[in-house]
């Protein structure tokens, strides 16, 4: 079933929780935060990411800006070894040159730089924005998130196989099915649930406001997540404390549906599919393990460190306080100047964009230097020219003379 992006969450059901599913496990799905469809200006939205900042200042809907905030975890941007410089392509494909690229650490940081980017900040993940939610984790419970489809591309594998597994392996334990809704419009996932009696939940989707709450909220409560991939809801799992179980025996299939396929593949080119691969094996081995360490690595691998506060984010956004709150009381006006960011240091709103301004004005000095070395080939070369011109026999014997005269004709002093 192919659906518009926008139409995906308003088709789609928010998910179905049978009688038999126990009281606190129905109360955590109960309690996630409500979707809230919207439809984002730039990829800088996505999944409610500047509704996480706007909402850290007390606001409520993020102005638009042109920019773009890596959203996702690409494990393969840090293997070492590999070439970065044909990821270059896919950080051009993500955003226009001269926007504002906020990413995940300096490997991305400088993929961006290469393709051309001119405002690079590094500020970690989105995820790492959210506040504390104070969510209760419940023991015996297992969050399945198989792989997701998207609206370029679908997965397919046994859905009853995989639900199957974990019936299995977690006899014990209340399983409950996180899919995006995607997922609900286009597989066969909710009709396995409710034949298995296993409670679902639609998490993440890039038109939904609150995508980076939900998906904090279910991980934060449930104590195993269990999946088949490697991917960006593994590295929010164990940044959350969650435990992560890797199903290695249920095939899977990714099929793609439109030019973006292009791109993955680059992403998985021959000449590195041995370093990638290996990378892939150690890290889901050291996840599978589990404890402290993993939620430290998932910390320091989405760039959790490299966190500005949310006035810093709002400003390089180009977003004013007078545009987060389009009308300014004495309550809010006190809660911006405990934040910083009051009427008197307005000013520095400008200044935190003088980056951009002059990375531009530095590619512009390039363009006009490039333009100065070529009109100085040129002269170089006429004066060659010239110089043979003036050396030959014509002109010492005809040329030279004609020319002689004709400038005492004009009233010039002869040379």
């Amino acid at each position: 079933m192919n659906v518009d992006p926008s139409e995906e969450l308003r088709l789609c059901p928010g998910g179905h929780v049978p009688d038999t599913v126990r009281q606190d496990v129905r109360d955590l799905l109960k309690q996630t935060p409500e979707r809230e469809p919207f439809l984002p200006a730039s990829e800088v939205q996505f999944y409610g990411a500047t509704h996480v900042i706007a909402r850290a200042l007390g606001g409520d809907q993020p102005p638009p800006t042109h920019a773009r905030w890596s959203h996702g975890w690409a494990f393969y941007y840090d293997v070492p070894g590999i070439n970065k410089a044909e990821f270059a392509m896919l950080a051009r494909w993500n955003g226009n040159d001269d926007w504002l690229h906020l990413c995940r650490n300096e490997i991305e940081a400088d993929i961006y730089k290469s393709a051309g980017a001119h405002a690079v900040v590094v500020a970690g993940l989105p995820f790492f924005y959210l506040p504390d939610l104070g969510v209760k984790r419940l023991p015996n419970t297992v969050l399945i998130m198989p792989p997701h489809s998207t609206w370029q591309a679908s997965v397919k594998m046994s859905e009853r196989d995989l639900l199957g597994l974990a019936q299995k392996r977690y006899p014990d334990s209340q399983l409950c099915v996180c899919l995006t809704a995607s997922c609900c419009l286009r597989t066969g996932w909710a009709e396995a649930c409710r034949e298995l009696q296993i409670p679902w939940i639609s998490g993440s989707h890039p038109y939904d406001a609150t995508s980076l709450n939900r998906m904090k909220h279910l991980m934060s409560g449930f104590e195993v997540i269990l999946t088949p991939k490697l991917g960006s809801h593994v590295i929010y799992a164990a940044a959350s404390g969650a435990r992560i179980d890797f199903v290695k025996d249920i095939p899977f299939e990714i099929v793609r549906e439109s030019s973006i396929g292009d791109l993955t593949a680059a992403r998985r080119s021959a000449a590195h599919a041995h370093l990638i691969e290996e990378e892939k094996l150690r890290l889901e081995t050291m996840l599978q393990a589990g404890g402290a360490d993993c939620q430290a690595w998932a910390m320091q691998a989405g760039g959790a460190h490299f966190r500005k506060d949310p006035v810093t984010v709002a400003r390089l956004l180009g977003w004013t306080h007078d545009k987060i709150f389009p009308e300014i009381t004495e309550s809010n006006a006190h809660h911006l100047e405990t934040l910083g960011w009051s009427d008197h240091n307005k000013d520095s709103d400008l200044v935190l964009r003088l980056d951009k301004q002059v990375a531009d004005q530095k590619v512009k000095i390039k363009s006009a230097e490039k333009q100065v070395k070529t009109l100085e080939k040129l002269v170089l070369k006429e004066k060659q020219r010239l110089n043979t011109l003036e050396k030959s026999w014509a002109w010492k014997l005809v040329g030279k003379h004609l020319h002689s005269i004709e400038r005492r004709l004009r009233g010039e002093a002869p040379r």
